[in-house]
């Protein structure tokens, strides 16, 4: 069982170009937050409802958003300040036209129930260098395919970046940052994290029922449990992580969960460094690649904790 206690901040969001680091500024391995992709300036907007295909190219026409919807030329909503206590932007039954969201700035007043960008039963949409925070959700993605979350920042949400029953996602390049659940995805295929950095939440990266995933160079640092593979996932690949800090455990592996390979990551003091309860998992590539690790001894293999009985047979020591 965990048990969340949120306190809320308030957040000057128009005056910073960057965030802080966590407090104390870097860990033991000088890992530094890197900065939220904020823009200059930004022009105020009204909260965007988009319902299916029509409704877009007729939103475009009237705003003046650049583009046809086409894959060579999407509609490209860019540069908006919106703040909402609901959603600031919903692109719900979007299945024929392509769009692209840049760098728009987008904040909720209400943190029980504000979604900064809400995508339902779409497809063919990039979200690019995009800020979002305050409120339940940063970005989430439902019943929907052929995605792109690039560049972005999420913060002070409870949900940063969500992807559930979704195919065909690729998250990278963002910062999830003192979000209840970093980035999350339930019932997807092909959802892949690349390049992505998770600090000072509860769960960094955590799926369910997730299958065809890649995690690759992520930074999962600083939060209370780091890379939860949960129950039931099959096919991942976690690999060139940098995962430390992570106060419970830094990277699990659930119930049920089974081909899921972890290799060439830097894992190193967490509560745990790791644990596999799944079923036939891989912590090596079977020919001298396995990971570095904190509390290596330097002799012999190492032993992950679990009941799946998963062994690093190429373990190296990290250091500090």
């Amino acid at each position: 069982m965990i048990v969340v206690v949120i306190t809320v901040v308030g957040v000057a969001a128009f005056t910073y170009s960057y965030l802080a680091p966590p407090p104390g500024g870097t860990n033991d391995n000088s890992i530094t937050v890197p900065g939220m992709p904020y823009r200059d300036n930004y022009t105020q907007h009204g909260p965007i409802v988009i319902q299916g295909d029509a409704s877009l190219a007729n939103l475009a026409a009237s705003e003046g958003w650049p583009g046809n919807g086409s894959a060579l030329n999407p509609y490209v909503i860019e540069g908006l300040e919106i703040q909402s206590a609901d959603v600031c932007i919903t692109i719900s039954s979007v299945r024929e036209m392509h769009i692209f969201v840049r760098e728009c700035l987008l904040w909720t007043t209400s943190w029980q129930w504000g979604i900064c960008l809400r995508i339902l039963n779409s497809s063919n949409i990039e979200v690019n260098s995009c800020v979002a925070h305050t409120g339940l959700e940063g970005i989430i993605a439902f019943q929907s395919d052929n995605l792109v979350v690039k560049g972005c920042g999420v913060y002070d949400t409870i949900f940063g970046i969500n992807a559930s029953i979704c195919n065909n996602v690729w998250i990278e390049d963002c910062i999830a940052l003192n979000c209840t659940f970093g980035v999350t995805f339930c019932a997807g295929f092909q959802v892949n994290v690349l390049g992505t950095w998770v600090f000072n939440s509860l769960v960094g990266i955590m799926s369910q029922s997730s299958n065809n995933t890649d995690v690759w160079n992520c930074t999962v640092s600083s939060n209370v449990r780091g890379i939860d593979v949960d129950q039931d996932c099959m096919n991942w690949d976690i690999r060139e992580c940098t995962v430390l800090n992570n106060t419970e455990v830094g990277i699990e592996v659930g119930s049920r969960s089974s081909n899921i390979t972890v290799v060439l990551n830097r894992i190193g003091w967490n509560g745990l460094n790791a644990r596999d309860d799944g079923l036939v998992n891989y912590w090596d590539l079977g020919s001298g690649f396995g990971n570095t690790w904190s509390d290596y001894s330097g002799t012999g293999v190492y032993l992950i904790q679990g009941t799946a009985g998963s062994v690093d047979h190429f373990p190296t020591i990290l250091s500090h």
